[in-house]
């Protein structure tokens, strides 16, 4: 290495060591803040007052920690007149939280793929270009169809998630777009559709994030898929382990080989082959639930689901060589 690249590097290393020692000083007040918190108990927290709110989102900005920044942003925006909901939303996203404070403290015994997803938590990972850059970081060529797209706007940013699945490898993916304010989102992915593309994924314990290294032609006609889960059971067992390897992962992307609707005095449902009924988001609308009659004639169907806080998501039903988006 010549002195000039010996130079950068050594810049950079300082700039990140600057950098952590923010971060930390800002956790460690974050932490007596989730403190206070919780020693208020979970429901006083619809009466805190906006500037509570605000207050902890800049120290976290003012320390370079953006991702637990937006971890305070998406507790003060949740919908508290949700029912109990709400409620498990916020342990969930207090836990979170407080599971990066205490790994970050504990950096020298995680290992690297781990570490790597406490950098996410903090928001100091890398970009989707250091990530092609990255002659380690796993690539997969296949034909990935887009099973569905969320889009969701905090403060002036907005986020768009892509869910792909790779036909042929049986991976699962999350293509990610950001716009600022009310600009457009570019993406060359069409939910629905079918994308011969090369997928690049970021580093983590649990390797779901990618970016998009090429991509080819697009088409609506489905090839044949690799199987996904045979009931619900060996779902939660892949959720189950997931969690245990990556304690920060929270959506879950799955494909159940046969699902079926059914309607009880609390409504309607979805379940297995074996009649375990599945966690069930239906929203203000049971759209999704009559696309999925409509399409299997009441009969058992092959569904992605998403699964995330003790519920799923009906994304989409592959049917007669084709893809029926239910979002």
């Amino acid at each position: 290495m010549d002195k000039a690249a010996e130079k950068k590097a050594l810049d950079k290393q300082k700039r990140l060591e600057a950098k952590m020692a923010k971060i930390r000083g800002g956790t460690a007040e974050l932490e007596i803040w989730l403190c206070d918190l919780i020693r208020g108990g979970l429901m006083t927290l619809p009466d805190k007052p906006r500037r509570f709110w605000e207050e902890a989102d800049k120290r976290m900005v003012d320390a370079q920690a953006s991702g637990l920044a937006a971890s305070v942003k998406v507790l003060r925006d949740l919908d508290f007149s949700s029912g109990r909901q709400w409620q498990e939303e916020a342990l969930a996203i207090i836990a979170r939280m407080w599971m990066t404070i205490k790994g970050l403290g504990n950096t020298g015994a995680l290992p690297e793929n781990q570490l790597a997803d406490l950098k996410v938590q903090l928001g100091i990972g890398p970009g989707p270009k250091e990530v092609l850059a990255d002659t380690r970081a796993e690539s997969i060529s296949d034909q990935w169809l887009a099973i569905g797209r969320q889009t969701e706007m905090i403060d002036d940013i907005t986020t768009q998630r892509n869910w792909l699945y790779g036909c042929h490898s049986g991976r699962f993916a999350l293509v990610m777009n950001f716009a600022f304010k009310k600009m457009p989102i570019e993406s060359t992915i069409k939910p629905g559709a079918v994308h011969d593309a090369e997928l690049v994924f970021f580093p983590s314990a649990t390797p779901l994030r990618a970016t998009i290294r090429e991509q080819g032609a697009t088409t609506q006609k489905l090839p044949e898929m690799a199987p996904g889960f045979n009931d619900w059971a060996a779902a939660e067992k892949m959720i189950a382990q997931r969690l245990a390897d990556n304690p920060w992962s929270d959506h879950f992307p799955l494909l159940i080989n046969a699902i079926k609707a059914f309607q009880d005095t609390s409504g309607w449902g979805i379940c297995d082959t074996k009649n375990k009924v599945i966690p069930f988001i239906s929203g203000s609308s049971n759209l999704p639930i009559q696309q999925l009659l409509a399409l299997s004639g009441g009969n058992e169907s092959p569904a992605f689901l998403l699964f995330r806080r003790q519920h799923t998501q009906l994304l989409g039903i592959p049917h007669n060589g084709a893809y029926y988006l239910t979002t």
